[in-house]
C-alpha cells in the first residue's frame, strides 16, 4: 500500500507546471534553482471500527534564486499551494481509485528566508497533513 501512495503522489506533483523533485525518486543537481522538493511520509494507519484511517504528511521545500524576477517566487509558491489544497487521489497498481487524501487541518506556508548571504537563494516550506478512510 505504501507504494500506491508514493507512486500516486509522485505522479501528481511531477505533473505540475513547475520543476519538482521527489525525495527518494530523484534529486536536484547542483546547478538547479527554482524548484520544489517533495517529501512524503506515510501512510500511517490507524484501525477504526469498520475500516482504517490513513494519514500522510507532505512537506515541500521550494528553492528560488534571488537574481530572477521577484514575482516568480509568489507565483511558484502559489502553484504548489493550490496543488496541495486539492484532494489527492491515490490509485492502486491496477489503476483503480483507492480513495482521496484530504487536507486535515491547515496548510502551513513557512518562509525560511535566505540561509546565507553568499548564495543568492531563498527557501519557502509548505507543510500539510492529509487523511482518508478506507
Amino acid at each position: 500500500m505504501d507504494l500506491w501512495f508514493f507512486s500516486s503522489l509522485s505522479k501528481y506533483f511531477k505533473s505540475l507546471a513547475v520543476a519538482v523533485f521527489v525525495a527518494g525518486l530523484d534529486a536536484p543537481g547542483d546547478d538547479d534553482v527554482n524548484y520544489a522538493e517533495v517529501r512524503i511520509v506515510g501512510p500511517h494507519q490507524r484501525l477504526l471500527q469498520g475500516g482504517s484511517l490513513l494519514r500522510v504528511d507532505i512537506n515541500v521545500i521550494c528553492k528560488f534564486s534571488l537574481e530572477g524576477n521577484r514575482y516568480d517566487k509568489p507565483k511558484f509558491v502559489g502553484q504548489v499551494r493550490e496543488a496541495m489544497l486539492k484532494p489527492l487521489s491515490i490509485f492502486r497498481d491496477d489503476g483503480t481509485l483507492l480513495g482521496c487524501l484530504q487536507l486535515a487541518g491547515d496548510l502551513k506556508v513557512i518562509p525560511l528566508g535566505q540561509p546565507n548571504l553568499v548564495d543568492k537563494l531563498e527557501y519557502v516550506m509548505l507543510d500539510g497533513r492529509y487523511a482518508m478512510t478506507i
